[in-house]
């Protein structure tokens, strides 16, 4: 089990530092959970300042990670 988090981080942060994608890519991982900052994933609605995230960013940010957990052979789940 390993942990990739830092406080007020989000995906997009973790997929941007490449240390994730190296992680996953190594196939090192049966399944693999992805948990966005708080709130995020709801866009489009009003979310309290400060309100930095970009939702297009995120869902590529969530799509290059699930394809690099699959490449290494891993299950992925989006927890909410």
């Amino acid at each position: 089990v390993d942990l990739l988090a830092r406080g007020g981080a989000r995906i997009e942060d973790h997929w941007r530092s490449g240390v994730a994608e190296t992680w996953l890519r190594e196939g090192r991982y049966d399944l693999v959970l992805l948990q966005e900052r708080g709130g995020g994933l709801i866009c489009g609605m009003s979310l309290p300042p400060p309100n930095d995230f970009d939702c297009e960013a995120a869902e590529q940010a969530h799509r290059a990670l699930l394809e690099a957990a699959r490449d290494g052979g891993a299950r992925v789940a989006l927890l909410g």
